[in-house]
């Protein structure tokens, strides 16, 4: 590894060359699970938070960098992350739903090589969809397994809604 490669560690950011310090400390990675990440394709299926929204403000070291930085990689797709996506759609809204968006993902034919795929939505279903959250188990299930039958290989993580930054909704 090169001394100017940095390791996100918890919510620190610190020098590859001071591995010994870091070694066994909480939230940060060993040396095998850093170097598990360096030949894997990881793609990202998210909303703005994936985008790098904030709740006021487009964010520079947003999360698919800070991913990018800590893992590093040998790809990090991000391109099926949008503004204002959700799982079940929203019939008042021309948002981009999870199902229309699989649909674009299975037919890239880079797909089949994809090693990790990051799910990171919700908060946009819960703050502006009018739909029941039974409604969004049931499309999010749905498309997991679309998913998995084009690309059976695939780990799936799904990350849970963040808090809203709406002062009108809880969560």
């Amino acid at each position: 590894m090169l001394a100017r490669e940095r390791l996100l560690c918890g919510d620190e950011i610190v020098k590859q060359n001071d591995l010994s310090r870091l070694y066994g400390q909480k939230g940060c990675l060993n040396l095998s699970q850093m170097l598990y990440f360096r030949n894997k394709k990881i793609w990202i299926v998210g909303d703005s938070l994936m985008v790098g929204w904030d709740g006021t403000k487009l964010l520079k070291n947003n999360c698919p960098k800070l991913i990018s930085q800590a893992l590093r990689p040998k790809v990090i797709n991000n391109r099926y992350s949008f503004s204002g996506a959700q799982i079940s759609g929203n019939r008042n809204q021309g948002t981009v739903d999870l199902t229309n968006n699989v649909s674009q993902i299975i037919l890239n034919s880079q797909f089949k090589s994809v090693d990790i795929l990051l799910l990171s939505l919700g908060i946009n279903d819960l703050n502006y969809s009018d739909n029941n959250i039974g409604y969004i188990q049931q499309r999010l299930q749905a498309n997991i397994i679309r998913l998995k039958s084009n690309n059976s290989n695939a780990v799936i993580i799904g990350i849970l809604p963040f808090e809203s930054y709406l002062k009108t909704k809880n969560r």
